[in-house]
Order: C-alpha cells, then structure tokens, then sequence
C-alpha cells in the first residue's frame, strides 16, 4: 500500500504527509510478511501509466462521439423535362412548298388522264389573244371561219378539251383545299403539343429549383452547425488550456517553496 500511494502522490492525485508515509511502510512491512508476491511499485506505476492512458483515450473518444457527424447530403432530382411531343406526319415549310407550290399544268392533266386535243384550248387561247382588237362578235365569227376551213379539228374537240382541263383544275382546288386543312390540323396539333411540353417542363424545372434550395437550406445549416461545433471545441479547449494552466501554476508556485526555503541548486 506505502508503494501505491507513493505512486499516486507522484502523478499527484494524493498528498501524503510524514505520519501518513510511516504508517503506509508499517502496512506494507506488515503485509510484505503475509503476501510476499505483492505487487512492487514499478508495477504500480505500470498499473497507473495504463490506467491514464486508458482515460485519456475513453475521454477523446466521448469528444468525437459529441462532434455532429455529417449527413449524407441528399441529391436533387436530375431527371431531365419531358420530350417534347410530336404531332405525327409532320409537314415541313419545304415540303408545303413542294405539295402546294405552283405545280406544272401539263402534270396535272396528266395525273387526271386527260388526252391529247386534235385543237388543245390553249392554242384556241392563242388566236384569240391575237385577234383582240376585233369586236367580239367578228373574233367568234373569224374562228367559226377557221373551224370549217380546217377538217382536222372542230370547236368541240376544243370545247371538250377546255371541260376536262376545267374538271382536272378544280380537282386540283379541291386536293390543296385537303392539304391546307391536313396542314391547319397539325399546327393545331403542334401548337397543343407544344403547350403541353411547356406546362410539362416548367412543372419539372420548378420541382428541381425547390429541391435545390432545399438541399442548399439543409447544407448551410449542416455547416453552420459544424462551425459552431469547431468554434465551441476551441472554446473548450482555450478553457481547459487555462485551468490546466492555472492548475500548473499553482503546483510550480508550491514546489518552489522547497528551493526557496531550503536555497537554490544552482539549476534554473
């Protein structure tokens, strides 16, 4: 027991005075004779260095466990807006241009099977252009003139000619009449495709910009709380400098009675 507590007065948990040093030696002669393989004192110390070192490392372990622990941080949805939706047979300003563009007469009346005229209508047309400053009446009489004198064709092979050319023409009309209205139904179909994409991805968009400022609200947080931890384990550590200081002080203060009192060894 004299080894023990001289062990714990020299790491200084104990302060032992003369009487209390003689009684621990009679303690420890009494016990030396009835436990001869009592522990000596540099296993003491051994046993005090361990448990020390033990404390220390249960103390700095319960000041990390105090630390906050950083949090995963959450990812923000990625997904990108939805595609665009498509009407089907899209037309393009080229391809209009092609199925509506101003089309070759002659391919026309071909597609309408239409025959060739002994007189077309257009060379009749011709004539006439030619014989414009005559009165009306003497132009049909000058062509009714060339009509006899000319057995190949007659005013009705020209009359049929201008009917079916006529018939073909406004069919014509009619299939640009189908491609336009074709075309206006899929601008309208464009035009509600691309109202819907746009509801679509301005929904989506704003649904990331809130997860985003979410995210960053939560980090500022984390990190502000992280500084606070950092800036209170200075603070604790500053504390515990100064107690351990003063402490310091206090025992340097009580040792350097002994060299004051009983004169200096000359080591400074």
């Amino acid at each position: 027991m004299s080894s023990f507590l001289r062990a714990l007065s020299k790491i200084g948990l104990v302060e032992l005075d003369e009487s209390d040093l003689q009684k621990a030696r009679a303690r420890e002669a009494k016990r030396a004779n009835n436990a001869p393989d009592a522990p000596d004192e540099d296993e003491i110390e051994r046993i005090l260095r361990e448990s020390r070192t033990a404390l220390d490392a249960a103390e700095g372990a319960s000041q990390e466990a105090a630390a906050p622990t950083p949090k995963p941080t959450p990812k923000p949805s990625t997904a990108p807006p939805p595609a665009p939706v498509r009407a089907n047979n899209t037309v393009s300003d080229a391809d209009i241009d092609a199925v509506i563009g101003g089309r070759n007469l002659e391919t026309i009346y071909t597609e309408a099977n239409i025959p060739a005229a002994p007189y077309p209508v257009e060379k009749l047309l011709k004539v006439l252009e030619g014989l414009q400053a005559m009165p009306p009446q003497s132009r049909k009489m000058a062509i009714l003139a060339m009509d006899a004198a000319d057995d190949n064709w007659s005013m009705a092979d020209v009359i049929l000619d201008a009917q079916r050319k006529s018939r073909a023409l406004r069919q014509e009309q009619s299939r640009l009449s189908s491609v336009l209205n074709a075309a206006e139904k899929q601008a309208a179909d464009d035009l509600a495709a691309a109202e819907e994409y746009q509801q679509q991805a301005t929904a989506t968009i704003r649904e990331q910009i809130t997860q985003l400022e979410a995210m960053l609200e939560q980090e500022l947080k984390e990190i502000s709380e992280r500084k606070a931890a950092i800036q209170q384990r200075v603070e604790n550590a500053r504390q515990a400098t100064q107690r351990e200081g003063a402490r310091l002080d206090q025992e340097i203060e009580r040792i350097s009675l002994v060299p004051i009192t009983f004169g200096d060894s000359g080591e400074g």
